[in-house]
């Protein structure tokens, strides 16, 4: 029984080396439009560290330790407020637009984070973080969505989790390098603000070379749409035709 364990281990090891091979193949067949609007995200994923660096500048301007569940709590019900009316709203107008202006308030909530080191502008940055949030989340998803085809769904999300995972662990660690270099400067527990408004304006570029890519590739499509649903449309009337006489 054990020679035979040893024999299949190399069968096994080609089969998962083949079921690797296939997935490389299943993401090289993602579309542009996909790895463009990943890019965008991925980017501002860097900008998305986590809470605790808010924490920290609220403890650093004199938030009482006791009230620092309301930064959280406000920020959460700004998105529990927000979300459903925003993702309302992106239905009937643009989804690209919406992003675009989620990705703006989030530059703003880092400026009021460095600009206004009081108890109030640590509250006030929360809120509009959470603004920013509800805008752009669920949006992100639904991007990525638009971007591939039904059966591509479950790559091109397996795709996002690693780059989003990557991201996030990348932009936490810059965070807090940011951090400890504007406190050994003297400037305060800043830099992380400093280095996500940096990584939103380069999300917020990229965004616009995405939106402006796709309306190319629209614009070079769109005849041969046309001309495909007067086909279509000759084809139900010439059918209609000879089903009549």
């Amino acid at each position: 029984a054990d020679s035979t364990h040893v024999a299949d281990r190399p069968r096994r090891g080609m089969k998962r080396l083949m079921l690797f091979l296939r997935s490389l193949k299943k993401a090289a067949s993602l579309p542009m439009q996909f790895w463009l609007i990943a890019t965008v995200i991925s980017v501002l994923y860097l900008a998305r560290f986590s809470e605790s660096f808010v924490i920290l500048r609220a403890k650093s301007v004199g938030w009482p330790v006791a009230l620092l569940p309301i930064l959280l709590t406000g920020n959460q019900l700004m998105q529990a407020l927000l979300t459903y009316p925003i993702g309302a709203l992106a239905d009937r107008t643009s989804r690209e637009s919406v992003l675009m202006f989620g990705i703006i308030f989030l530059v703003l909530a880092n400026a009021i984070f460095v600009a206004f080191p009081s108890p109030l502008g640590v509250f006030v940055g929360s809120l509009v973080t959470g603004i920013h949030m509800s805008m752009t989340h669920a949006i992100a998803k639904t991007l990525l969505s638009e971007s591939v085809e039904v059966e591509q769904l479950g790559t091109a999300f397996s795709i996002y989790a690693v780059l989003s995972g990557v991201t996030l662990a990348v932009g936490n660690g810059l965070a807090g390098y940011l951090n400890d270099f504007t406190v050994s400067r003297g400037y305060g527990v800043v830099g992380c603000f400093w280095g996500g408004a940096a990584a939103s304006v380069l999300s917020l570029l990229l965004l616009q070379g995405y939106m402006l890519v796709k309306d190319n590739a629209a614009a070079r499509q769109w005849p041969f749409r046309r001309y495909r649903s007067r086909a279509t449309a000759l084809r139900k009337n010439l059918r209609w035709s000879q089903w009549s006489e």
